[in-house]
């Protein structure tokens, strides 16, 4: 959802007005995520069983590589190697489809787009009732067909802001001081998360897997969205520098952390170490954290600068 959001806040005007074609914006994506996927996908390979490495798992680990593996609903491949590498499996098919997304939406209307949206959605919904439980991981939370509802959501949730923005008593400009209303509104809408969050034990997991954030997630959003530059007090406290590096590392965090807790649980049955749960943690958390650090800082980014204005230098030599 927040993706959705993210890339038609940024791209949706540029691809209807064709200031950028589907190809510029889909290489500037793969751009974006493959280099740190190839690196995390040749640390998976080496942590993997070599004696173990069959011509069949060769081929996985080739199917692993150009991100299908989301597309099989066999628990054994979409969690092969780097597990969170399924993510991006659905998050390039994602970036394949907005611009042909975006372009339907504006030809046949917003409203119309929305109702259908919203049939889809509820044929989501029942088909919940004919799924059997040992598909419903492959299904609900791992398909990439099935999280494009999401990340549709994330779209029309654009449109809601960018129709909010355009309301009269609304204001891009910041305030000096912090708001007590929006900090209120931002407290809130963070407790209703959470408040989700703590219930959803109490759910099917079906339903978590599939609609259930949908609510508290399109809260959140919107709400953050809205009150950008209006000094609520979450926003001024995830304004700060530290937590704005945080999350410039996020998708590096992300993509390594497993990796960094298998390498951390090899090291210590090797050592002979048995440390409490919460040392492990703090051990992983500083690991990743740093590693995170150093391939945002020395890799993700100068490799996307290097390889996007490679590709613009190459795109003007050809005009």
């Amino acid at each position: 959802m927040l993706s959705g959001f993210v890339i038609a806040l940024s791209y949706e005007d540029k691809i209807v007005e064709q200031r950028i074609t589907h190809k510029e914006f889909f290489i500037k994506r793969i751009f974006r995520l493959y280099p740190l996927h190839i690196v995390c996908w040749i640390i998976a390979i080496c942590l993997s069983q070599l004696s173990s490495f069959t011509l069949t798992r060769v081929g996985l680990s080739f199917f692993n590589l150009f991100l299908f593996q989301s597309w099989i609903p066999i628990r054994s491949i979409y969690y092969s190697f780097n597990a969170v590498s399924w993510c991006l499996s659905d998050q390039i098919f994602f970036y394949f489809a907005f611009p042909f997304i975006v372009v339907l939406i504006n030809r046949i209307g917003k409203r119309k787009s929305f109702y259908c949206f919203a049939f889809i959605a509820v044929c989501f919904f029942l088909s919940s009732f004919f799924v059997s439980d040992k598909w419903v991981q492959a299904v609900y939370y791992i398909f990439p067909l099935s999280r494009l509802i999401d990340f549709l959501l994330g779209i029309f949730l654009y449109y809601a802001y960018k129709r909010i923005r355009q309301c009269k008593n609304y204001t891009m400009k910041g305030n000096t001081q912090i708001s007590i209303k929006n900090s209120l509104i931002e407290i809130l809408v963070l407790l209703i998360f959470v408040a989700f969050m703590v219930c959803d034990t109490k759910v099917p997991i079906l339903y978590v897997y599939g609609m259930y954030y949908w609510l508290p997630m399109s809260l959140l959003i919107l709400a953050f969205a809205c009150l950008n530059n209006r000094k609520g007090i979450m926003s001024y406290v995830l304004s700060r520098k530290i937590f704005v590096s945080l999350g410039n590392i996020s998708f590096s965090f992300y993509m390594i952390h497993t990796l960094v807790i298998q390498i951390v649980d090899r090291v210590f049955v090797k050592a002979g170490l048995n440390l409490e749960w919460y040392m492990r943690l703090a051990i992983v958390l500083v690991l990743a954290t740093g590693f995170a650090f150093l391939l945002e800082k020395k890799y993700e980014k100068p490799l996307y600068k290097y390889l996007t204005n490679r590709y613009s230098r190459k795109r003007i030599q050809q005009l």
